[in-house]
């Protein structure tokens, strides 16, 4: 109690806080048992008896920074990609990604990485407990690397309008169904939405002999992939999988 109290308090300290409040001291004391419990499955899965093992031979504090320390990867591999990422290049933040995605994103790059839950549990953010939430975050992160490389592909064959990218609320979907449902109207490739009966038309095609939902749309769904395939080149496989999936998970016109 004495070891994880001590441990408490280096991470107010760190925190800049001298006299904290009694929620900021709970705070605190979740933190460190959530990256002490990621130390702890990291080093012996959910083995109890590994856990205890784990305990008797290293101190509290060094558990709490190999837990940190997992977390810390992925962040950096995060910052690492956003200084070369297209997306950055534009100006966009992590909006551009969308609200979950985003907030993934924005976590990550915190000064202290985050886990994005979305106002789950009455917070926005949580410090990260277990390795499956370091997972998923590192698969949304490949997710958007592969993405803003295709996105950098295709603005080289139909360029930016600035004045888009300076669009507030501006997000990766209208970027890709946008230029996507011009094309397949034969219209002039671009970036703005569609007028009202542009759309129309639009999803008339998608519905093709469907006439009441569900609508049958999934041979769209294998040309939408296809049609944004054709622009990656010699993609590696595994992110030529990636893309792919993930192309297909976002056909939601």
């Amino acid at each position: 109690r004495l070891e994880f109290a001590g441990l408490s308090n280096q991470l107010l300290a760190a925190d800049g806080f001298l006299t904290p409040e009694l929620d900021v001291l709970a705070g605190s004391c979740r933190k460190a048992a959530r990256y002490l419990n990621l130390a702890l499955e990291r080093l012996g899965g959910r083995d109890l008896s590994k856990a205890q093992e784990a305990l008797s031979n290293h101190s509290l504090v060094e558990l709490f920074r190999v837990g940190f320390g997992l977390a810390l990867k992925v962040k950096w591999e995060a910052e690492r990609w956003i200084k070369e990422s297209w997306f950055y290049d534009q100006d966009l933040d992590v909006d551009f990604w969308g609200e979950r995605w985003g907030g993934v994103l924005g976590g990550l790059l915190a000064r202290r990485p985050k886990l994005y839950v979305g106002g789950q549990e009455g917070e926005e953010y949580k410090d990260f407990e277990w390795l499956l939430e370091l997972s998923e975050c590192s698969e949304v992160l490949r997710r958007l690397m592969v993405l803003d490389g295709l996105m950098a592909r295709i603005a080289e064959s139909y360029p930016l309008d600035k004045e888009w990218t300076e669009s507030s609320g501006i997000t990766f979907r209208p970027f890709l169904f946008n230029l996507w449902g011009r094309l397949l109207l034969g219209l002039d490739p671009g970036y703005s939405g569609l007028t009202p009966g542009e759309a129309k038309s639009f999803f008339e095609i998608l519905r093709g002999r469907s006439k009441k939902p569900p609508y049958v749309i999934d041979p769209f769904r294998e040309r939408f992939v296809s049609d944004f395939m054709s622009h990656t080149g010699d993609a590696d496989p595994e992110a030529a999988s990636i893309l792919k999936d993930t192309l297909k998970g976002e056909f939601r016109p």
